[in-house]
């Protein structure tokens, strides 16, 4: 089953080829909550950052610098509010 998903997440990758890359801001996305993730500084300019979707299994993403500096930005508002303030995500 791991491995058809795999094959199907690269044909739709194939699929995608050249096309635009839409913004998510105001899109509905399938939340995981706590999912296990890890973090490192990437061998580029960036980070690695990879969680373990429960559907898909583990997923790594290698962001530049500047997506870097936004996420801590986002991040830092978020720990400034006063704990208990946000509701968790639908």
């Amino acid at each position: 089953m791991t491995k058809l998903i795999q094959l199907l997440g690269q044909a739709r990758s194939r699929m995608l080829e050249g096309s635009r890359k839409l913004p998510l801001d105001g899109k509905t996305v399938e939340t995981v909550i706590e999912p296990p993730w890890y973090v490192q500084v990437a061998s580029i300019d960036g980070s690695l950052l990879a969680f373990d979707h429960p559907s898909y299994g583990p997923l790594a993403f290698s962001l530049p610098r500047d997506d870097v500096v936004r996420i801590v930005r986002i991040l830092n508002e978020h720990l400034a509010l006063p704990s208990g303030h946000s509701p968790r995500p639908s």
